[in-house]
């Protein structure tokens, strides 16, 4: 699979999370390498924005490792516990021929 087709098939969410990334990773080694003078207002707001984006940067973080991840796990666990369940009785509501259920 190559890139492009992986961004198709991802969708939006992807998309956005690398914009958010490149983002985060792009101002933080500007403000690295570059010597900038800035007034106090100024760096109050910049330090405000890089604050945002580092939490946007951790959200992005989380989504893919963390609770968002193994909550997409549980439900394709879910589908396939039914997709079996399914295969194994006639379909019909009350479990099936020899069930026990009426």
């Amino acid at each position: 699979m190559n890139v492009i087709s992986f961004f198709k098939s991802a969708g939006a969410q992807v998309i956005i999370a690398v914009m958010v990334v490149v983002s985060f990773f792009t101002v933080i080694v500007v403000l690295l390498t570059r010597p900038i003078t800035l007034d106090d207002h100024t760096t109050s707001i910049l330090t405000v924005l890089i604050g945002a984006l580092g939490n946007e940067f951790a959200h992005v973080v989380q989504f893919f490792t963390g609770s968002s991840s193994g909550s997409k796990d549980k439900d394709a666990l879910h589908a396939d516990i039914l997709r079996s369940l399914g295969n194994n009785n006639s379909g019909a509501p009350g479990g099936g021929a020899g069930s026990g259920v009426p």
